[in-house]
C-alpha cells in the first residue's frame, strides 16, 4: 500500500433509521416492511469511515447534539480510528437524524433532519487551520451549514490542499467557490441541478456538455457518477467513462456514493492516477451497495482490491 495519507473531512453526522420493504411508498401510502435497522450515518461520517478503512489518517470536523445519539456517533468514529478532536457537542440543538426507505432492488428514498449539523460555524473552522496546514487533501459535501462549508473550502485552498467536493445534497453555492474545487463529484440529478443538463451513460454527449458547463465555472476536474454505469471523468485535456463492477448485486445503495468519494479521494492523495483512483471508487461503491446499512456496508481496502482484481 502507498504512504498513509492525512485527510480532513468536513461533514455531517446522522443517526439513521432504515426500513426495508418490497417497494418505496407512494405519497400518502403505508407499506409493510420486512426488516429495519439503526445505523451510524451522515454523508461526512460515512466518507470518513470509508477513508479510514482505506488506510488513511482521518481528521473529522463536525457537530452533534449533547445527547445520547451524539455520544454514540462520536464513539463510532473513535472506534474506526478517526480523530474527533474537532467534533463539537452542541448544547442547544440535538443530533441530526435520517430516515431511509429501501426497496427490494436496493433503491432508496431518504429524508434527513440535519439539526446540529447546520450549527457548524466559521469560528469552528478557524480552529482547524493548523490541521489543514498539516494534511494532504480536503473532502466535503453540502449536508452541513453552507456558510461554514464555503469558508472551509476557502481555508483549505489557501492551505494548498487539493479539494474534493461531493455536491450532495444539491443546493445553491456561491459561483466564486467553483474555481477552488479540484474535483467535483455530482451524480446525475446533482449534475442537472448545477448545469441544467441531465447526463446519461448511453449518451456521452450529454455527459460532455454537463461536464463542460462545470469546467466553465472554474472546476478543474469533473466526475459524474452514473450509478451502475460507472463514472464519467472530464477535464480540459481528457475524458473517459470508467465502468463499474457489474457482477456485484445491489442490496442497498445508501452509502455507495460516499464509499466512492472516500476511496477515490484517498487513492488520489496517495498519488494514484485519476482513472485508477476512479476504479477504486467504483469498487468501493459496488462493495457498499452489496451490503445493507450505511457504515456497516463500507468495505476494508483488502476487499475493495479483491473486487478490482477479480473483475480486471
Amino acid at each position: 500500500m502507498a504512504k498513509k495519507i492525512k485527510i480532513v473531512v468536513l461533514g455531517s453526522l446522522l443517526y439513521d433509521c432504515v426500513t426495508y420493504g418490497p417497494r418505496l411508498p407512494r405519497m400518502g401510502e403505508t407499506i409493510i416492511g420486512n426488516k429495519n435497522g439503526f445505523f451510524f450515518g451522515g454523508k461526512g461520517a460515512n466518507q470518513a469511515v470509508q477513508a479510514a478503512r482505506m488506510g488513511a489518517e482521518v481528521y473529522f470536523i463536525g457537530r452533534v447534539g449533547e445527547d445520547e445519539t451524539g455520544e454514540k456517533l462520536i464513539w463510532n468514529l473513535d472506534k474506526n480510528g478517526i480523530n474527533t478532536d474537532h467534533v463539537i457537542k452542541d448544547k442547544k440543538v440535538p443530533t441530526g437524524t435520517c430516515c431511509i426507505h429501501v426497496d427490494d432492488r436496493g433503491d432508496n428514498a431518504i429524508m434527513i433532519a440535519p439539526l446540529a449539523n447546520l450549527e457548524i460555524s466559521t469560528q469552528d473552522i478557524d480552529k482547524t487551520i493548523s490541521l489543514m496546514d498539516n494534511c494532504d487533501i480536503f473532502l466535503t459535501q453540502l449536508e452541513v451549514n453552507i456558510e461554514a462549508t464555503v469558508y472551509a473550502i476557502k481555508k483549505a485552498h489557501k492551505a494548498g490542499l487539493p479539494i474534493v467536493l461531493n455536491p450532495a445534497p444539491a443546493i445553491e453555492i456561491p459561483e466564486e467557490i467553483f474555481p477552488l474545487i479540484d474535483f467535483i463529484t455530482p451524480n446525475e440529478t446533482e449534475t442537472e441541478f448545477f448545469t441544467g443538463i441531465m447526463p446519461a451513460a448511453d449518451n456521452l454527449d450529454s455527459c460532455r456538455k454537463a461536464a463542460d458547463a462545470l469546467l466553465e465555472k472554474g472546476v478543474k476536474n469533473v466526475l459524474i457518477t452514473l450509478g451502475k454505469k460507472g463514472v464519467y471523468f472530464k477535464n480540459s485535456r481528457e475524458e473517459q467513462l470508467i465502468p463499474t463492477f457489474e457482477d456485484i448485486k445491489a442490496v442497498d445503495t445508501t452509502a455507495a456514493g460516499d464509499a466512492f468519494n472516500a476511496a477515490f479521494t484517498v487513492t488520489l492523495a496517495e498519488g494514484t492516477a485519476v482513472p485508477r483512483a476512479l476504479m477504486y471508487g467504483n469498487a468501493a461503491g459496488s462493495a457498499a451497495a452489496s451490503q445493507a446499512g450505511s457504515q456497516p456496508s463500507l468495505a476494508m481496502r483488502e476487499t475493495i482490491e479483491k473486487i478490482m482484481t477479480s473483475q480486471a
